[in-house]
């Protein structure tokens, strides 16, 4: 491709092509010629694409929590549907194949909750969001913890972090 102001080419690489119009980058060789119409329109296309990047970087960090918003909104984060196009960017065709599953984790984790008596709002907990992730990431061949596990193991652990 070649900028049809001052003849540079740029060999398919639309990146540089779009920041040698605008003259945003300071690796990239601005185009002086460009009429300053031009040079806001293309500002404006890099500044979405920027945006739709952060976008999709958010898109794959979903479920990494900083503390700040508890309740509802980190459970909607954490099950939120990423078969749906979100924030403009494609679902792959595995989360497409699990949409169908998503109904049937919600259900399970209702009668989870429903035979517990286990109080609703224990859903809104960021740890329990933490805890779905975690399981989420280790994948598949995760095994829970066993009764005695959770019951003396891991209890004397959490108990040794609060220092009583």
């Amino acid at each position: 491709m070649k900028c049809n102001y001052c003849s540079k080419t740029f060999n398919r690489d639309i990146f540089r092509f779009k920041h040698h119009f605008v003259g945003t980058r300071y690796d990239f060789e601005p185009c002086v010629l460009v009429p300053e119409e031009i040079k806001v329109l293309m500002l404006k296309v890099v500044s979405e694409a920027k945006d739709a990047s952060l976008k999709k970087r958010k898109l794959n960090s979903l479920g990494q929590f900083d503390g700040e918003e508890e309740s509802e909104s980190n459970t909607s984060k954490m099950f939120k549907s990423k078969s749906t196009s979100i924030d403009g960017v494609q679902a792959t065709l595995n989360q497409l194949y699990k949409r169908g599953d998503k109904e049937k984790v919600d259900t399970q984790i209702a009668e989870f909750f429903y035979a517990s008596a286990i109080l609703f709002n224990v859903i809104r907990n960021s740890a329990f969001a933490k805890m779905c992730d975690t399981i989420d990431r280790y994948g598949v061949s995760y095994k829970p913890p066993s009764y005695h596990d959770i019951r003396e193991k891991l209890l004397k652990q959490a108990m040794d972090k609060t220092d009583i």
